[in-house]
């Protein structure tokens, strides 16, 4: 019998752009693949000819056997649903571009065999080499987690997807607008304008960003919540779904008091301080001892301004900055102006992102 030619991958199937870490994996599933083709051509040059058509389910089973050698990659992806950004994404299409290829290869080796009786069958065994077959899978797997960087996994995996993996070198920035601009700035808005923000020289500069971006920054608040799911924020979610549809409809002001009700409600059932006289002390950033601590008090801070009280008769001018004193007892159309009512959006997808991520409002055991 001819040797059974080796599956071919064809260079469409390969991405364009893939970081370094990820090539040590993909040498990795090359091989198994590579050892998956040497083992089939050895078996079909021991076993008894036969007309594997002729036997139900061999074919669908062999099929199944090759796919499940790549589904790995597809589980991980979907536990670690940040890794490695758009590169991991590309790493798990080509697994499953290989798995594709392996079935059609399979597919191409049953007419090549010849037709044979199966009473042949019944004195073949298997030779030894054969119970290794497991032991050199998993070898071959353990060569690819190994070649994987695990401390960039985390930490790419707690960050806001939004922040780049040197986002030190933001942070006097970042703690600058969070502090005293009051502008999310955790999981929203998207990568792009998040360097263009702390980039930017000014709060009039970063004010236009926004404004020009509108529609991309909205965008990046849907994808938030309309995907989020989460038992602590059960009863907000619908509305703050509410709250995206009413943007894309043009009612921004309603969208924004909605909003507004909505951070303030998921803040109380935290059991978060509110008290305007530790304002900066619960929830101004400062630098933190891990990442999750980052995590939330980027978030916390916009509470600064947020939460602070106003009264005509204080002597203080009249915050500029979304304020729910403001929208709650002296709304004008002043206060919800095309600013402050994206920012009540941006505010609201990033307070339930971090709920999510960080399963905050659960206790230990109810965590996730």
């Amino acid at each position: 019998m001819s040797k059974l030619p080796e599956p071919t991958i064809p260079d469409s199937s390969v991405p364009p752009h893939i970081e370094s870490a990820a090539w040590p994996a993909l040498e990795s599933l090359s091989s198994i693949l590579s050892e998956q083709s040497r083992i089939v051509d050895s078996i079909v040059g021991m076993i008894p000819k036969l007309d594997v058509p002729t036997i139900t389910g061999l074919a669908e089973t062999e099929i199944g056997h090759f796919s499940e050698s790549t589904a790995w990659f597809n589980s991980i992806h979907i536990q670690l649903p940040d890794v490695f950004g758009s590169s991991f994404d590309q790493l798990a299409e080509i697994s499953q571009d290989l798995a594709l290829q392996n079935t059609r290869w399979l597919a191409s080796i049953q007419p090549a065999l010849p037709i044979a009786d199966l009473d042949s069958l019944t004195n073949f065994s298997l030779p030894a080499w054969f119970a290794d077959l497991g032991e050199i899978v998993t070898t071959q797997i353990s060569g690819v987690l190994s070649g994987l960087d695990w401390d960039y996994l985390r930490r790419r995996t707690l960050l806001p997807a939004n922040w780049p993996m040197d986002f030190e070198d933001h942070l006097p920035a970042i703690e600058q607008i969070l502090n005293t601009e009051g502008l999310p700035l955790a999981w929203v808005p998207r990568q792009a304008l998040f360097l263009m923000l702390v980039n930017a020289t000014s709060a009039e500069e970063r004010l236009q960003i926004l404004r020009d971006h509108r529609d991309e920054v909205l965008q990046d608040c849907a994808t938030i919540i309309e995907n989020l799911e989460n038992d602590f924020m059960a009863a907000q979610i619908p509305l703050a779904q509410d709250v995206i549809s009413a943007c894309r409809d043009g009612h921004w002001r309603v969208a924004a008091v909605s909003a507004v009700v909505i951070v303030h409600a998921v803040v109380e059932n935290l059991e978060w301080s509110t008290n305007p006289q530790g304002l900066v002390k619960n929830h101004g950033f400062a630098t933190a001892s891990t990442l999750e601590e980052l995590i939330e008090r980027s978030t916390r801070a916009p509470f600064v301004s947020f939460y602070v009280e106003w009264h005509p008769k204080s002597g203080k001018p009249e915050p500029r900055g979304l304020a729910r004193n403001m929208v709650s007892h002296r709304v004008t159309d002043v206060h919800l102006d095309e600013h402050n009512c994206l920012i009540a959006v941006m505010l609201m997808a990033s307070l339930m992102e971090t709920v999510r991520r960080l399963s905050l409002g659960h206790s230990a055991d109810e965590a996730p």
